[in-house]
């Protein structure tokens, strides 16, 4: 009984532990990342504020979308750091925004395109009304065949919620 106990108790404090790599937000979330995942804030999603997502490894890309009509400067977390934060461990990504908007895109491609998710647009934090609080943008300047309409419906703006699958 004893033995178990001790066990009980290991297995507890590494689960704290390992939780505590992930602090608590102290903002307003603005994305949750659930399903196959290993660090979590309460054992199910891994919460973010944009303070803890400005933490993370970034990116700035100068892009020309189908919906503006220049060049703008976005900023934001490569989605690979998320990942890397979480400890995913799924090869599938469902992505949902506000209005509940849902695109399904690969692991590998994830990789391979290293998007962002933008918080940032020509330097100012982006609301709801801009596309934000965060959008999901792909590289399209460096990888010409990402300007199919198939890729530009992947750029899903107003992202809340990814699932790891």
């Amino acid at each position: 009984m004893k033995l178990i106990t001790v066990l009980l108790t290991a297995l507890s404090l590494a689960t704290i532990c390992h939780a505590a790599d992930l602090p608590l937000p102290s903002g307003k979330v603005i994305l949750t990342v659930t399903g196959k995942i290993t660090n979590t804030q309460d054992g199910e999603s891994a919460n973010f504020d944009l303070k803890s997502l400005k933490q993370l490894k970034s990116a700035t890309f100068n892009l020309h979308t189908r919906w503006s009509e220049r060049v703008h400067e976005y900023h934001g977390p490569l989605l690979t750091s998320i990942l890397q934060k979480v400890g995913a461990k799924g090869d599938k990504l469902r992505l949902t925004a506000l209005n509940d908007y849902t695109i399904e895109i690969d692991r590998a491609y994830v990789e391979k395109y290293q998007p962002i998710l933008a918080w940032r647009d020509d330097g100012k934090q982006m609301s709801v009304r801009d596309k934000g609080p965060l959008w999901l943008l792909l590289p399209h300047d460096k990888f010409p065949e990402l300007k199919s309409e198939s890729n530009t419906g992947n750029m899903i703006w107003q992202l809340r919620h990814i699932e790891i699958k």
